[in-house]
């Protein structure tokens, strides 16, 4: 891939866009079953029509026209190069491999989210049903505690006061367990936080290898133009030296 970057820098298309993304045309075009050259012809007749649109000829010139044509006049010269064309495709098929990697990873990260929600909800359910059977519970001691103030007050207090403990013992061990359940949640959510940073840490630090890249290539091609520069210098002193 470094190759083809010198190839497009060398034809005046930088690391801001390649050929085909000046266009306007995405890695989808690789989907609707063109080959190559189908694509290479497509590709030029698409370009050469967008500048139609915005040629002086056609439409007043604004800044906005001018930048356009100027974006894809450079997309017309580089796609008269073949090879141009190919290294551009390359990198769209690059990016949609990419792409569908990252989105396979997302996906991959999505499922086991879901599925940690799955097993959460179910044991919030299962605790909603201890729940709802602590509350029966609750009702049917209120009711036992009818029948037995109709025996004796004595009975009654007994047992309203054993059914009043075995309640509250019932009410704090579910508040206990709802409460585990929240702090376990809590800490899942924290524990998909930080790979969200990394990634976002990650992206910061590809983009930074892709300006030291781009930074590289341009001090590579300078070299080389120097370099052709003194080549010329001497090979006129070698004729100059030749004619004397």
């Amino acid at each position: 891939m470094a190759l083809g970057r010198d190839i497009l820098a060398a034809m005046g298309v930088g690391e801001d866009g390649h050929p085909l993304g000046m266009i306007g045309l995405s890695p989808e075009i690789l989907k609707v079953g063109l080959t190559d050259t189908e694509l290479y012809s497509v590709s030029r007749r698409f370009a050469k029509s967008l500048l139609a649109e915005v040629h002086e000829d056609r439409v007043s010139k604004t800044p906005r026209t001018e930048l356009l044509q100027t974006r894809f006049s450079r997309a017309m010269v580089t796609l008269r190069s073949e090879t141009a064309f190919d290294v551009s495709l390359q990198q769209l098929r690059q990016q949609e491999s990419t792409r569908s990697s990252e989105l396979a990873v997302a996906r991959r990260d999505r499922n086991d989210y879901k599925a940690r929600a799955r097993a959460a909800e179910a044991e919030a359910e299962q605790l909603r049903v201890a729940l709802t059977k602590a509350k029966t519970q609750l009702r049917v001691l209120r009711r036992d505690k009818t029948l037995l103030l109709n025996q004796t007050d004595t009975r009654v207090a007994r047992s309203d006061k054993m059914a009043r403990e075995n309640l509250k013992e019932s009410a704090r061990a579910s508040h206990q367990r709802i409460t585990t359940r929240r702090a376990a949640l809590e800490r899942r959510r924290r524990e998909v936080s930080p790979g969200i940073k990394k990634l976002e840490q990650e992206k910061g630090a590809w983009e930074s290898k892709k300006k030291a890249y781009r930074a590289k290539i341009e001090k590579m091609i300078l070299r080389v133009r120097d370099y052709e520069a003194r080549l010329r210098k001497k090979g006129l002193r070698e004729e100059m030296r030749c004619s004397t």
